[in-house]
């Protein structure tokens, strides 16, 4: 595994080209362009745009007026953290174990019409989401661990605007979501043997379109309930 970093400016990621590469921050480049076990971290001023599909191990973008434009698919067997910058997918699919974005740092997410999927019991962190633009568009995320944990913003404060959201573990689970938030639609895979998935609210949500449930039995349910035992929360749809 070998660290990269983005030097030198605007340039295009590709299989080949290593002039924006580094070992080193802010280091000479002709670095080799990293692959899918290295770490990739963009911590300078400029813009990137990928025109294939990219597999490495975590991209961490640390720029005030960094962007990190998709022009293929996305693959992290890491998270991707946001700290200044932006990320556009422009529509590409993106698998990652984390999306996270949490500070107070002027910075945004577009994802238009991706499919995100993450893997982590925390899949998305935006606990402090002060300065955050985060622009769900018609994407789809899709989080599969078990007991995935959801933040859009700080306990019971107001969070982010999301457009589809499946959480598709099947095992006898818990899962959270934190802060005041909207979906489009939301869905939760039921389990696949005799239980209860359990789906826990620290605030109240808005679903705009459609909450769906799946089950093949009456012994194999979701259960939607307040985070704190007696205090009721409100869904919305």
């Amino acid at each position: 595994m070998a660290a990269r970093f983005w030097v030198g400016g605007t340039g295009t990621w590709d299989a080949t080209t290593t002039t924006n590469w580094s070992a080193t921050s802010g280091g000479a480049s002709g670095a080799s362009v990293p692959g899918a076990a290295d770490d990739v971290t963009i911590d300078s001023s400029f813009t990137v745009t990928t025109n294939y599909n990219v597999s490495v191990n975590l991209v961490t973008i640390n720029a005030a007026t960094a962007t990190l434009s998709l022009g293929g698919t996305l693959t992290c067997t890491g998270a991707i953290t946001l700290t200044q910058g932006t990320f556009t997918t422009n529509n590409y699919a993106v698998s990652a174990t984390v999306l996270s974005s949490n500070n107070s740092n002027t910075r945004a997410i577009n994802l238009g019409s991706s499919a995100v999927t993450l893997s982590a019991s925390t899949p998305i962190i935006f606990s402090t989401n002060t300065g955050l633009t985060f622009n769900a568009g018609t994407s789809t995320i899709t989080c599969s661990a078990i007991d995935a944990t959801i933040t859009g913003g700080a306990a019971s404060a107001t969070g982010v605007t999301f457009y589809n959201v499946s959480l598709t573990a099947t095992a006898a689970i818990t899962h959270n979501i934190q802060s005041i938030n909207t979906f489009n639609n939301l869905t939760v895979t039921g389990p696949a043997a005799a239980n209860v998935t359990q789906v826990t609210f620290d605030s109240r949500q808005t679903i705009s379109g459609t909450l769906s449930t799946t089950g093949t039995a009456g012994n194999r349910r979701v259960w939607f309930r307040g985070l704190t035992y007696g205090l009721a929360q409100t869904l919305t749809i």
